[in-house]
């Protein structure tokens, strides 16, 4: 996906507004989008003055970690600007529900993943996404363990594409937490270690968590 479509659809704009605050007609953001044209030298820094994202990113091929980046330029734009920001939405879930909206990102079209860990263990970021022809998927599997049956959680490419991501549940601290507005899961080990899965390109349904959250309060 070339960049300036990704920063349209990422701040919801659409081809005619674009077109109406460059003075040209809407023909002209299909081209560029298409790539049958590329964008004048002319309009690039007005384009980046808007979305206040750097002008080299319009034109580009991006990969998913150039997605991220720019998610990541669009929150210090909205502070910033000081534009409406979501309140911190922080809720307690089960490990089921988390692979189970995991793998709800899996099956669809453009939703990804990256997985980084923060603390005494460091590992390069993992990303998971059918853009980059990975067929992955998010299961727990029954282990023994000292007599004591436990879980672990494993994300796996069938691929190949990358190596799976496999933690033994029966060590997490406090349980999985999941921010709603930075579409993030988290979870620590006892060794100082975080875990941080972000889903990109796919919006769950909040209201469903927030429910679920609430019964399981009840429990």
């Amino acid at each position: 996906m070339i960049g300036l479509e990704y920063v349209l659809h990422l701040y919801e704009m659409q081809h005619q507004e674009l077109s109406e605050k460059l003075g040209i007609a809407k023909q002209n953001i299909n081209r560029w989008i298409k790539g049958t044209r590329p964008i004048p030298k002319k309009y690039l820094p007005v384009i980046s003055k808007i979305f206040n994202i750097p002008d080299d990113i319009f034109q580009k091929q991006l990969n998913e970690e150039d997605k991220i980046e720019i998610q990541k330029l669009k929150i210090k734009n909205d502070i910033k600007n000081k534009k409406e920001i979501p309140e911190l939405d922080l809720k307690k879930i089960t490990l089921k529900k988390m692979v189970d909206m995991l793998n709800e990102v899996a099956r669809s079209e453009y939703g990804g993943i990256t997985i980084e860990t923060k603390g005494v263990i460091e590992i390069p970021t993992v990303t998971y996404a059918r853009s980059s022809e990975n067929d992955w998927g998010v299961f727990i599997q029954k282990k023994v363990k000292n007599d004591i049956i436990y879980e672990r959680c494993i994300i796996r490419d069938d691929n190949m594409i990358v190596e799976d991501f496999i933690f033994d549940t029966i060590e997490i601290v406090g349980g999985v937490t999941y921010d709603k507005y930075m579409n993030q899961f988290s979870f620590y080990f006892d060794i100082n270690l975080e875990v941080i899965i972000t889903v990109y390109d796919y919006e769950f349904k909040y209201n469903d968590i927030g429910k679920l959250h609430e019964e399981e309060k009840d429990k």
